[in-house]
């Protein structure tokens, strides 16, 4: 099914999709954005507009070199949609398949900087702070998919539909299983919700 770029935007590139989101390159007066809309299946259910609510929500209140800033969100006949900030790096999926098609295996040190990185920009979002004290923003979901290493070598975050922060409205609080083998046990069998701690353990399983 085509991508369609809501109004104000050119389509650049489709960039596939997941079990919730559609993603796609838009322009948007010359400035190139990520575009997200749900997946027609996800349309109507509650888990995907929770996704989306809380994706808006969590870039909105989190403002972060290693995560995308929210652009706008609106709706059309097409449904609801997002437009972020593109963050510009390659993911560890990327970086990992790019060696292997070399023929090489990718260098334990690339593996370790990056894991590296990423935990030391975890640590920094996950103290981010307004003025009634900390975000407690949680990813919820990371992967080799969702950690970038970013030109300067330091580590990007993105997809957040499985995000938790402090004052989250509860019916946005869907039961997530995250993405396995990196996700933590007890979120994978519906014992928890996505913490800080299932976090630092998802990057960790990286």
């Amino acid at each position: 099914m085509p991508f369609f770029p809501p109004d104000g935007t050119e389509l650049v590139e489709a960039l596939g999709n997941g079990s919730l989101f559609d993603v796609a390159l838009v322009r948007q007066d010359g400035r190139l954005l990520i575009c997200k809309r749900l997946v027609p299946r996800a349309l109507h259910a509650v888990e995907g507009r929770a996704a989306m609510v809380r994706e808006a929500k969590a870039l909105d209140l989190a403002r972060h070199p290693a995560i995308p800033a929210i652009v706008r969100v609106g709706t059309d006949e097409r449904g609801p949609f997002l437009l972020e900030t593109r963050a510009y790096g390659a993911s560890i999926t990327e970086l990992v398949e790019g060696w292997y098609g070399s023929g090489k295996e990718a260098p334990p040190l690339l593996v370790r900087h990056v894991a590296h990185a990423a935990v030391a920009a975890l640590a920094e979002i996950q103290e981010l702070a307004d003025d009634e004290g900390p975000l407690a923003l949680v990813h919820g979901d990371l992967g080799p998919d969702h950690v970038l290493l970013g030109p300067l070598g330091q580590a990007r975050f993105i997809d957040f539909g499985a995000a938790r922060f402090r004052g989250m409205q509860s019916d946005l609080a869907t039961r997530e299983r995250g993405t396995l083998p990196f996700v933590a046990p007890e979120v994978a069998r519906g014992e928890a919700p996505p913490s800080a701690a299932t976090d630092v353990l998802s990057l960790i399983h990286i």
